[in-house]
């Protein structure tokens, strides 16, 4: 490896920032534009860091790779992986295993697709080991058929913070934003449907943002799960729907915190239709579980929900923060076209409840919820603020692709 890396940067100024990936590259490549590696792995071990941040553009095509990245950025010089093609890259992984393990603080992972169904992936997508990788964004990526074909049991979430056995000693502080999750853990209706856990769509951590983010089509498991190593999360403006066991479970941070899922906001998100696989004993939309699953400074206020089985809240600590503002809906009301699937269209129709029904609310002193823009990259009104990923109005299909490292990441900068 030494003797690789150093061809790799011979003739390369330390200052350099760019690096590049290609199906036609190689790892003995020195990973420039012309002459780029082969494997996200290598890239991982061979980049050098720069002042003003590392780069690594990964070029379209299908990537046949087990990723684990270690090798961590700074608060002022990330490390930012591209795909520089929307959705161009494929990472299908290279077994059945895990497409790709975090183990790094400070990087940045944008617009990738995670696609399950080549490799029948049975073990997860993406995962920020904690409490090691902190300080990540995960961005505008599209992530389908983890845990194909279904089934899965006490396992392996699509995407998400992950403990391996250390409680983080502070804020995780992790983003996830501008994401699409669909077809996970076999689809709603086809995966586990005992009441144990089973795997979901999104895990996630101490102090992470989560926002404009769809999620669908869940087999098994919760849209999203803010439990376990959870509490001061930002939740705002994701579009969860068609999970079988439920939309978003907020449960107790055990293994610190006072065991008080406390500051954590849930505001303006769209929960829809969540729970009502057969036998899959449903845990409804908004799901309060146990007595710290709900703190005295929570903000749970103005989301959308109905359709949710058995309820929309299901509140089993008798939190003191009773959800409020709570609007009310119906698919044929809310979407433009709703399939509970992928086929669908999930833009605001006129007239829906989630139109200007959205707070600003937040229970973090420090920093600003609401998003500026929206899934699509669409700028937001914040003095009539839309409930769901989408705004009113907008008209893309996806986020936005990448037009640079920077623009790619600036949406979700705090």
């Amino acid at each position: 490896m030494l003797g690789v890396l150093g061809i790799a940067l011979t003739g390369i100024c330390v200052a350099q920032t760019d690096y590049y990936v290609a199906t036609t590259g190689s790892d003995s490549n020195p990973g420039t534009q012309t002459r780029p590696w082969r494997t996200i792995n290598h890239a991982d071990s061979a980049i050098s860091l720069g002042s003003a941040g590392t780069i690594v553009h990964v070029a379209p095509g299908t990537y046949f790779e087990s990723i684990t990245t270690k090798k961590s950025g700074t608060a002022s010089a990330r490390i930012t992986y591209v795909s520089d093609t929307q959705y161009g890259a494929k990472l299908v992984g290279a077994g059945p295993g895990l497409i790709w393990r975090n183990w790094a603080a400070y990087i940045d992972v944008v617009g990738f697709e995670f696609d399950g169904s080549v490799s029948n992936n049975t073990g997860g997508g993406y995962a920020n080991e904690i409490p090691e990788a902190s300080h990540t964004q995960f961005l505008r990526n599209k992530v389908h058929h983890i845990d194909n074909p279904g089934g899965i049991h006490n396992c392996c979430d699509a995407v998400g913070d992950f403990y391996h056995g250390t409680a983080p000693q502070q804020a995780l502080a992790n983003t996830f934003e501008q994401n699409l999750l669909y077809h996970n853990n076999g689809g709603a209706g086809t995966g586990q449907t005992s009441y144990g856990d089973s795997a979901g769509g999104m895990v996630v951590g101490w102090g992470d943002i989560v926002r404009n983010n769809i999620i669908m089509d869940q087999g098994g498991g919760w849209c999203v799960q803010i439990s376990h190593t959870s509490t001061n999360v930002i939740f705002t403006n994701n579009t969860l729907f068609n999970c079988d066991r439920g939309g978003v479970i907020l449960a107790s941070p055990s293994l610190y915190q006072g065991g008080i899922n406390d500051y954590t906001t849930v505001t303006n998100n769209i929960i829809a239709n969540n729970g009502a696989a057969p036998n899959n004993a449903g845990t409804g939309g908004l799901d309060i579980y146990t007595s710290g699953g709900c703190g005295p400074h929570d903000v749970l206020q103005n989301n959308l929900m109905y359709g949710n089985v058995p309820g929309n809240v299901v509140n089993n600590s008798g939190c003191p923060n009773i959800p409020t503002g709570t609007q009310t809906g119906s698919n044929s009301t809310t979407f433009v076209n709703y399939t509970g699937t992928i086929s669908g269209d999930y833009h605001l129709k006129a007239g829906s409840t989630a139109v200007g029904k959205g707070t600003t609310s937040c229970a973090s002193s420090l920093l600003a919820c609401a998003p500026s823009v929206d899934f699509s990259g669409n700028t937001r009104s914040l003095t009539s603020l839309d409930i769901s990923a989408f705004k009113f109005g907008s008209t893309l299909a996806g986020p936005l692709p990448p037009s640079g490292l920077m623009t790619a990441v600036s949406s979700s900068a705090r």
